[in-house]
């Protein structure tokens, strides 16, 4: 490359970030970055033509939605670079936590406990979203270490040599990194524990709705008479854990809660829970009647209306873990404290450190794994969107259809198998006629007399 090579280069990359305009994460791609031979073949001007489309195509286009269809799947996540991880950090974060939502069955948990999984989870490393979406904090304390070691490597030398001047190492005693360790772990530890609690109440709750809605749909499809009004409340019922999933969910999974409902609801019931701001009361109290109609008995209608009350009280639960984060007091201090705690800590690694170089590699690996236990309570303290709820409701969805139906079979089968009722004939009676009596002349009663006010007879 000739001498003005560099401030071609330079002028490039200045003319395309200028050039750039905002673009949104699901913008198709408009074109490719030419390829490296037309580049050593054209002249300067192509040249410097060529590097300026490629930067702005890098950097424009959403290089996380590879194919550009809007739609950002499992796949494109595995094979996103750097550079598009790195542009679309928040992005990227948001699209792993959907990859979260494991389901275990028999298989998985063996792959889960193999003897194995120590080696593919070393071997796996960088491909792990959590380390690769905390480039940045990883980058700035990298960043200081190699600072750091330039400075007292390079820059005392060489003005000790060229200006025979003195200048004072960056280094300290690591004492103050060994005594305030312990209390940092403390907080990363007390928040991680915290959040772990916070997932695991929520998955409490949402296996309270499962049983609850399943109890309350096997009380209505086996006491019920009419098994058409049962079948409506059984919809209604399978349509309450889908818009308790919105009511906690991010924008997505709103956005979709009303072509989950409309294959449920009527058409009347749909237009109802649309218009309520809170769709799950408003399913609730659409059960309420249903309850009212279905169960004769009080004693089986207050149990089933006792279900109905306990989704109140779930519905309660996941609204107080969804609404109330740790108190973020408590984060910033602890984030503030790991990021001055890591960004530091290669001034006390430079004396401790046997070869000077060897304190970047080490202070990167630390920032590693100590922002990544961080990360990992982020990950957790919402828990609605990285369990599987549209698998949970799914399934609830399917078990109390099944539910109703074994009811409707049962029913039938009972019908079935009832023998018919025998034919019993009224005896024929005939009546003879009662044979002649004679007539009995009546006795005369005697006529009392009155004498002297006393009754007697004569």
């Amino acid at each position: 490359m000739p001498r003005s090579g560099p401030l071609l280069l330079l002028a490039a990359v200045a003319n395309g970030l200028t050039s750039l305009t905002p673009a949104h994460h699901l913008r198709p791609i408009a074109s490719r970055p030419l390829g490296a031979a037309r580049m050593m073949e054209a002249d300067d001007d192509e040249k410097l033509n060529a590097f300026q489309e490629y930067i702005r195509d890098k950097l424009s286009k959403p290089t996380l939605d590879l194919d550009g269809d809007g739609i950002i799947t499992l796949e494109e996540l595995n094979r996103a670079d750097p550079l598009a991880i790195a542009l679309e950090t928040d992005l990227y974060k948001e699209m792993s936590r959907q990859t979260r939502r494991d389901v275990f069955d028999s298989t998985k948990w063996e792959q889960h406990r193999s003897s194995q999984r120590l080696f593919n989870n070393i071997k796996t490393l960088f491909q792990s979203r959590v380390i690769r979406a905390l480039w940045r904090e990883v980058f700035l304390v990298t960043s200081v270490a190699i600072l750091v070691l330039a400075y007292n490597e390079g820059l005392v030398p060489y003005v000790a040599e060229t200006q025979d001047l003195t200048l004072g190492l960056l280094h300290l005693p690591m004492q103050p990194w060994t005594l305030t360790g312990p209390f940092l772990s403390l907080l990363l530890v007390f928040r991680t524990n915290a959040c772990y609690q916070r997932w695991a109440e929520a998955r409490q709750v949402w296996g309270s709705v499962t049983n609850t809605v399943r109890d309350v749909a096997r009380q209505l499809s086996w006491r019920a008479v009419d098994h058409d009004t049962a079948a409506i409340a059984i919809n209604r019922l399978a349509s309450f854990p889908w818009a308790l999933q919105a009511h906690v969910g991010d924008r997505t999974v709103q956005e979709d809660v009303k072509s989950n409902l409309e294959q449920l609801l009527a058409p009347a019931d749909l237009d109802f829970v649309m218009a309520s701001t809170h769709k799950p009361l408003a399913i609730l109290g659409l059960l309420t009647n249903s309850v009212d109609s279905l169960v004769a008995q009080p004693n089986q209608r207050v149990q089933a209306d006792q279900g109905l009350s306990t989704l109140v009280a779930d519905t309660g639960k996941c609204e107080r873990i969804y609404k109330t984060p740790i108190p973020r007091v408590y984060t910033r201090h602890t984030e503030r404290f790991l990021a001055v705690w890591l960004s530091t800590v290669p001034l006390g690694l430079y004396d401790v450190m046997p070869t000077h170089w060897t304190m970047v590699p080490a202070t990167c690996v630390v920032a590693v794994f100590l922002f990544g236990i961080g990360e990992l309570a982020n990950v957790i303290e919402e828990p609605f969107s990285i369990l599987p709820l549209a698998v949970m409701c799914t399934g609830i969805q399917g078990s109390i259809r099944e539910t109703h139906s074994n009811a409707v079979k049962s029913n039938a089968m009972k019908a079935e198998m009832l023998p018919p009722a025998p034919t019993v004939q009224a005896p024929t009676l005939e009546l003879t006629p009662a044979p002649d009596v004679p007539a009995v002349e009546p006795t005369p009663q005697p006529t009392p007399r009155k004498e002297k006010g006393l009754r007697f007879w004569k």
